[in-house]
This record gives C-alpha cells, sequence and structure tokens, in this order.
C-alpha cells in the first residue's frame, strides 16, 4: 500500500506547520513536522510512504500533480489550515480530477474543528482525520470498516448528502 503525504503547494511561501499558519515574513519555512511525524509511523507499520514538501519545492498544482502520478499512491494524505483553505480545496479537487484512484485523507486544524463544512466545500477529500492522525492513517488503511476507526469523517453516501464523524481518538500519551 502506498501512501504519498503532501504538504500542499500554495501561492506564495506559507509555514502550515508553524502555530500561526501564515505566509512567511522572514522567508522562514517550517518541515512538515506532523506529516513526518506520520510518514514514521506508517513506514513502521510496513507502509510505502513519500512525502513531498511542495512548498519547498515551489511546486504548482500542476507539478504536485505529476508528483502524484509518477508515485502512484493508493492514498494521499495532507493537511489543511483555515487561511490556505480556499486554495487547498483548489488543489485536492485538481488531484482527485487527474488521479481519482487515490483515496484522499486530510488532517490539521480546520478540518478537525470543521469536518462537516470541509467534507461540503471540497468533494475530492474522502476521509477528514481529526485531532493526532499519526495511527488513524494506518488504522483507517487496514480497515474492513471506517465507522469503527475513531476520529475519522466521511461521507455515508455516494451523493455526499451524508456525512458521519466517529468518536474522537485518544491522544496519543508518546509517540517515542
Amino acid at each position: 500500500m502506498k501512501i504519498l503525504f503532501l504538504n500542499l503547494p500554495y501561492e506564495f511561501n506559507i509555514s502550515r506547520a508553524s502555530r500561526w499558519p501564515e505566509k512567511t515574513k522572514s522567508g522562514t519555512l517550517y518541515y512538515p513536522y506532523w506529516l513526518a511525524y506520520c510518514v514514521g509511523v506508517c513506514e513502521r507499520e510496513g507502509f510505502d510512504c513519500k512525502l513531498v514538501d511542495c512548498i519547498t519545492k515551489a511546486y504548482s498544482i500542476e507539478d504536485t500533480i505529476e508528483e502524484v502520478k509518477e508515485y502512484g499512491p493508493d492514498y494521499i494524505m495532507a493537511e489543511i489550515t483555515t487561511p490556505t483553505c480556499a486554495y487547498d480545496y483548489k488543489v485536492i479537487n485538481s488531484i482527485k480530477e487527474a488521479y481519482p484512484k487515490a483515496k484522499i485523507m486530510i488532517g490539521g486544524t480546520h478540518a478537525t474543528i470543521l469536518p462537516d463544512a470541509v467534507l461540503n466545500e471540497c468533494l475530492g477529500i474522502d476521509y477528514i482525520l481529526r485531532q493526532e492522525y499519526d495511527y488513524t492513517v494506518g488504522e483507517l488503511i487496514n480497515s474492513d470498516d471506517v465507522s469503527n476507526v475513531k476520529g475519522v469523517s466521511y461521507r455515508v453516501n455516494s451523493n455526499g448528502e451524508d456525512i458521519a464523524c466517529s468518536d474522537v481518538n485518544l491522544l496519543a500519551d508518546s509517540i517515542d
């Protein structure tokens, strides 16, 4: 099972991983460490993983789509933020249109707080992973029934009108 972790591209340099995601003023870009933690957990579980920081690579939407097609993932994991969500939706929908076979999982504070709104506003998203998602990614991929995986919001039917939110997952005591 192949998982592509994307720090989604943006129109200008933005630090998603900082405490206050916004346009960088000093040119400082933070490594997407939440995604990196998840890569470590997923690799330990035996998944084939790749992390691409589209911000530092100055990728366009088209560059990102090419990266997706070249890697050929079964799943894509990314984070969205409140200041970037409109552009993030555009990127996600473009990826889904160009490469529909990948299931797209989204995390981050914006998606955690507003899972129903995010799923309604961005039809390219398959799953919202709320709160800490390090272990949820593997649980979701290995599960036969998404409703049994804690911390996941998803569309119940194909028309996308009904959304289910499972119980929140417990926060990890330690990631070591």
